[in-house]
């Protein structure tokens, strides 16, 4: 199977807590090797916005305390 395509990819980071906002994912992705035409993608408004909320909402899952 080859790699993920930079959006899934985007927003498995994203889910992982370790970003704030979209542009963070987009450095870590071209470290991974993803090309410019790929994070251009990623320019879009409304992938942008949910990228942010997943990175919020991954942030207040990771502040939440254990039960």
């Amino acid at each position: 199977m080859g790699r993920r395509h930079a959006i899934d990819r985007a927003f498995e980071l994203a889910r992982t807590g370790a970003y704030a906002i979209a542009s963070n994912i987009r450095s870590a992705l071209s470290g991974e090797g993803y090309s410019a035409a790929q994070l251009e993608l990623l320019r879009a408004p409304s992938l942008r916005r949910d990228l942010i909320r997943a990175c919020r909402e991954a942030g207040r899952d990771e502040r939440r305390p254990a039960s």
